[in-house]
């Protein structure tokens, strides 16, 4: 790594591509093992004060739908069809967007990676609350997940696999 810090600012792609995580996976990526997809978020629309709260979070919505209908398909069958699950990282507002792909989609996300997250984002919604802003916030919706059901079970698992591996 670099003397100077690099950090990301909002989560965007062009502060992905500053940062030191692409470049630490770099031998990993030479030898095709891994691949990385840095992709635009909507977190601009979360930081701009002139967007009505209830347009942040339709909006947020419309981004989850992309993320499972049209960006994990496109990627896995980039990926030769895999069956892999995905692993999601960012930070600041990419923190956020890591958090809650795992959090809402423990079938095709196996890992996120928050640095520096922003996992509470009340403050931008100037006490609005609707159903699209609860779904898409795993700090108000995973506690109230049934422990039987098959999204906790998921984000369960996850959870100790790789707590185990770190402890190993």
């Amino acid at each position: 790594f670099s003397s100077r810090r690099r950090h990301t600012r909002y989560g965007t792609v062009t502060g992905v591509q500053t940062c030191a995580l692409p470049i630490s996976l770099q031998p990993l990526i030479d030898a095709g093992q891994i691949k990385l997809y840095a992709v635009e978020s909507v977190t601009r629309t979360w930081i701009d004060t002139d967007v009505p709260p209830a347009v942040k979070s339709a909006t947020q919505a419309r981004y989850d739908r992309y993320l499972v209908e049209e960006l994990c398909p496109f990627i896995k069958k980039d990926c030769g069809d895999t069956t892999l699950r995905f692993a999601a990282t960012g930070s600041s507002l990419g923190g956020y967007d890591a958090l809650t792909a795992l959090a809402k989609h423990p079938d095709l996300f196996d890992l996120m990676i928050g640095m520096s997250g922003t996992y509470v984002l009340d403050r931008r919604m100037n006490g609005h609350w609707d159903e699209d802003y609860y779904y898409n916030s795993p700090v108000h919706f995973l506690p109230n997940l049934s422990k039987e059901s098959e999204q906790y079970q998921r984000v369960q698992e996850r959870s100790e696999e790789h707590t185990s591996e770190l402890q190993s």
